[in-house]
């Protein structure tokens, strides 16, 4: 559900402008003596204008989110052109709300405590606004349908009351119940390391997503420690000249490329050579990317051969991008608003995804007179105190920011430090494809990127039979490579074979490239939305502000006097442009930063993930197969989830499209599966407790209708790992708009699901959506009556006794559809030529 989440829609601090946004529809209420009466014409449409004029207080006042912001305004355009039926249509949803807000603030109002938290209030006032047909939610992301409305709408229509009972979640099992086949599960987190087409590239489809995948990874100081671990110290570099009085984009870009110039007059020839960076600008041309998206990009720093390239082959390229930055002037434009925020994290996004093997992201952001500093590592974002440019102290540590980024080398920026022609892992040597298989879009996630690989002592083959992963694993996650080892010890079969690890050194880890000092000074920052006045996130502790009224950089801009500064700039411009050439001295040489150990434990919010690397067999993805090959890939990878499962006592939990792999002809299995899993990082030992990650990136549309319904008591089971399973094979057959509804918040997808598995209706017209092959509509019937027998859900108290006939009984479904086409490669071929 949009909001914060279902059980609670709004944050504690919140509540004070939704009250008084609340307030004013409260005493109407109260003037009607508590009594809501929508069946008079006249009274109605009173109280739907009274009603309409309290989500336009909402809309100015509150601190809404994309999807609520959504849900009012069309709520008010509804009551605008029909407002009686735009109320009754959902009398009992509207009662619900006003009967909660009225026994809130009357029990406030006698000063008794409140029977419910206010959150039950805007909780309720959500499920009036929110419609009651999915397709009107279906995310902008999503291609549009080639079928016709009425097969979408049919599919993702809301469930009808003759299967109510049926839906009703069953009890939530026990340990003991169930067998160790059960893991609590963390947090989900909404992630765009999947878009990349260019319909959802687009600002208007991306922004959104990228805002809930930044929710709660910012951080921000409010101190110098920033400064003191990224950019030491300068002496020897010119003083910068004075800031533009008017800065436009156009005349800080001028200021900042002046300044570059004027600090390689002061190079000689040999430092010159030993400086491998130049900034450059490209705020008219987007820079070239392989693939769709087109963004413009105000200033970055890129190496000096790129630079040059860039000005005689046409626009620069998002591989050379060292550092981004944002320049912007808009007046009362806060630096660390969410527009900011979002635009430079999409500068960011694009490093990440075009430069395979990314480790961190420096950027900056100028507006108007105030830099900021930010780091972006596979845990979020971490920016600087912000310092005025129009100010001695704020220019005087411009300078130093500014030496600190040329100074910098490859390892200090992020950049990758893989050598694809001879790539130590573990005792091995490999060599590396030049082009990875899919590259790790998406800030805070994993970073996944693989590459093709075959061993360095070997001949050079067409068909590389290795791959290579490179990934940021949660520290509280165990290591994918000890399970796979572990696997392999146990016998398991179905799963991907292990090769080798790194083992040779220390891994690097966020908490590393953060520092000690930044991590005990990150406070968290929302991000927020700036359409509505708020107060500044920096400033909301007594503290903060103390340290803001004692800085002299963060004296607001004054507007007076303009010309009379305009004039002082160029005449101070010229004196320092003049003694910065006679006194200033040589650069010094770039030195990569040595990571610090802090002799104690830290207290920080920022979530450690560690740099590891793993060498595995080579599969086929499910998305490039064929009917012939995709149905025993799907029958072997749920024996290899049996296997997985029963032998080495694991749970699997993160059953995707991109983790079930067909075996590869150049890779063949010992095991003779045609189908195996990958990707064990979200994986769960039965005999351990929850990992305690602040987070779980799985793969949202696949994810079980117990799963989606949540709530503190659910526990993921094997049942979960299987109804992925089937989630995954129609996702497979069926067009994009076939599971559109899958994409809905939690609520809305568990009931499009929920459809799907009770109503035959429905299943039936998704069927008629399937690539023109019965076997494949044969694998899916029949899977589906094996997870929801005569079309109920079960009770997940009897999983324990049914495990064993459901793994077998949709084995036996995948290999029946497989005799249809091909009977010499079922593995129970003479049972179905029997029947």
């Amino acid at each position: 559900m949009y909001g914060v989440n279902r059980h609670h829609p709004i944050r504690r601090c919140q509540f004070p402008p939704w009250k008084a946004a609340l307030l004013p529809l409260y005493q109407f209420l109260v003037a009607k003596n508590r009594e809501v009466h929508l069946e008079d014409d006249a009274a109605t449409s009173e109280l739907a204008r009274e009603f309409r004029r309290t989500l336009m207080r909402i809309m100015i006042t509150c601190d809404l989110d994309d999807e609520r912001e959504r849900l009012v305004d069309r709520f008010q355009a509804r009551l605008s052109e029909s407002p009686l039926p735009t109320l009754r249509v959902n009398e009992f949803g509207f009662i619900d709300f006003a009967a909660k807000l009225c026994s809130f603030l009357d029990a406030e109002h006698c000063h008794a405590t409140p029977p419910f938290s206010f959150g039950d209030v805007v909780g309720a006032l959500d499920g009036f606004l929110r419609p009651s047909d999915p397709v009107l939610l279906t995310p902008k992301r999503l291609k549009p349908a080639t079928t016709s409305v009425s097969q979408q709408s049919a599919v993702l229509s809301a469930i009808p009351s003759a299967i109510h009972s049926a839906m009703l979640p069953p009890a939530t099992p026990s340990s003991a119940a169930t067998g160790r086949s059960i893991v609590k599960p963390t947090p989900l987190k909404f992630s765009t390391k999947d878009m990349s087409t260019a319909a959802e590239t687009t600002h208007a489809a991306l922004d959104p997503k990228l805002t809930a995948e930044l929710k709660h990874s910012l951080w921000h100081t409010l101190d110098d420690s920033f400064f003191d671990t990224y950019f030491p110290a300068v002496s020897s570099e010119p003083q910068p000249p004075v800031f533009p009085a008017e800065p436009s984009e156009a005349e800080v870009v001028r200021w900042f490329r002046g300044y570059y110039d004027l600090c390689q007059m002061t190079m000689t020839a040999t430092e010159k050579r030993g400086h491998r960076w130049a900034w450059n600008t490209s705020p008219t041309r987007a820079l070239f990317h392989p693939e769709s998206p087109k963004r413009k990009i105000d200033l970055f720093m890129a190496s000096k051969r790129s630079a040059r390239q860039s000005t005689t082959r046409g626009p620069a390229h998002w591989a050379d991008v060292a550092v981004v930055g944002e320049l912007k002037q808009q007046q009362g434009l806060n630096d660390i608003s969410h527009d900011v925020i979002v635009q430079i994290s999409n500068y960011v996004r694009e490093t990440f995804g075009t430069q395979p093997g990314r480790r961190f992201v420096h950027a900056f952001s100028i507006i108007n007179c105030k830099m900021r500093c930010w780091l972006f590592t596979r845990s979020g974002g971490v920016a600087s105190r912000a310092f005025a440019l129009d100010d001695p102290s704020g220019l005087s540590l411009f300078r130093r920011v500014f030496a600190g980024y040329l100074r910098m080398s490859r390892w200090d920026l992020g950049l990758a430090n893989i050598d694809r022609k001879a790539t130590v892992i573990g005792d091995k040597i490999f060599h590396l494809d030049p082009e990875p298989l899919w590259p790790a879009r998406g800030i805070v996630t994993r970073g996944t990127t693989c590459w093709l690989a075959e061993p360095a002592d070997e001949l050079a083959a067409e068909d590389k039979p290795y791959v290579v992963k490179d990934s940021w694993r949660f520290s509280q996650r165990e290591n994918e490579a000890i399970m796979l080892r572990d696997c392999q010890q146990a016998g398991v079969e179905g799963v991907v074979e292990y090769i080798s690890h790194d083992i040779s050194f220390e891994p690097e880890t966020v908490h590393q490239i953060v520092g000690p000092a930044v991590l005990q000074a990150a406070m968290p920052l929302e991000l927020q939305r700036t359409s509505k006045k708020r107060r500044n996130p920096e400033v909301s502790t007594s503290a903060s502000k103390r340290i803001k009224s004692d800085t002299p950089s963060e004296a607001p801009l004054r507007r007076s006097s303009s010309r009379l500064r305009q004039k002082k700039t160029r005449t101070a411009s010229m004196s320092q442009m003049a003694s910065s050439l006679a006194s200033s001295m040589p650069m010094s040489s770039p030195t990569p930063r040595k990571y610090s150990c802090p002799t104690s434990p830290i207290t920080t919010s920022i979530p450690n993930r560690i740099h590891t690397r793993l060498v595995t067999s080579r599969g086929t993805r499910i998305t490039e197969c064929a009917p012939l090959t995709l149905l025993p890939a799907f029958r072997d990878a749920i024996r290899g989830h049996h296997s997985l499962l029963t032998r080495a006592h694991l749970l699997h939990r993160d059953i995707s499209q991109n983790n079930i792999m067909a075996t590869h002809p150049c890779a063949p299995r010992a095991d003779g599966y045609a189908g195996f899993l990958i990707d064990l990082d979200h994986a769960q030992r039965l005999s351990c407790s929850a990992s305690g990650a602040p987070e779980r990136t799985g793969t949202y549309p696949f994810l079980s209708i117990e799963a989606l319904e949540g709530g503190p008591e659910f526990l993921h089971t094997f049942y979960d790992d299987l109804q992925s399973f089937w989630f995954v094979f129609l996702y497979t057959c069926t067009p994009p708009e076939a599971t559109a509804g899958w994409y809905l918040p939690a609520e809305d997808a568990s009931g499009v699901k929920i459809a799907l598995g009770l109503d035959d209706v429905r299943f039936d017209k998704l069927l008629g959506l399937f690539v023109d092959d019965d076997a494949l509509r044969c694998a899916a019937r029949e899977a589906r009556e094996i997870l929801w027998p005569h079309r109920r859900r079960i009770e997940r108290a009897r999983l324990k006794s049914v495990r064993e006939s459901m793994y077998a009984g949709l084995v036996r479904a995948f290999d029946r559809a497989l005799w249809m086409l091909a009977p010499e490669m079922a593995l129970f071929r003479e049972e179905w030529e029997s029947e």
